[in-house]
């Protein structure tokens, strides 16, 4: 969701066919390699499906690179939704969510390691208030 207040210098539209099923880190791996626009620039990006029937905005809200990096190596790999423990062995596999949003804070204590699955749960499913506040307590703050 983009901020009505958000300030957008360029837009740019990915027009090779993608997988929805990525993750915002390989949406943003599209972007650094396909497009070569680091993910950090005040920019939006557009993506489509293969029908061209769907489209889906990316905004970017400034985000230090050190706070993602933090939480990641906190981890240890795993994903730290109380249950889940989901790992790979290979480097992006896991999502940094903040769970107030990062336009409340893109500090270490909002934010948590989450599997692509648990991501998503964790913005569309029925219960997200309740599990975004599980959340919070798992990184040891309360609302």
């Amino acid at each position: 969701m983009m901020r009505s207040d958000a300030k957008v210098e360029k837009v740019y539209l990915y027009t090779k066919p993608v997988d929805f099923r990525k993750s915002i880190d390989g949406l943003a791996a599209l972007v650094e390699l396909d497009i070569k626009v680091a993910v950090f620039d005040p920019v939006l990006f557009v993506f489509l499906n293969k029908f061209r029937t769907f489209s889906s905005t990316v905004s970017k809200v400034a985000r230090d690179q050190k706070v993602r990096k933090a939480v990641i190596d906190r981890c240890g790999g795993h994903c730290e939704r109380p249950g889940c423990g989901a790992s790979r062995s290979y480097a992006g596999f896991l999502d940094v969510h903040h769970i107030l949003g990062v336009e409340v804070s893109d500090r270490v204590w909002n934010c948590i390691a989450l599997c692509p699955n648990c991501h998503r749960d964790a913005h569309f499913s029925m219960d997200r208030e309740a599990l975004n506040d599980s959340l919070m307590q798992a990184v040891g703050h309360t609302l």
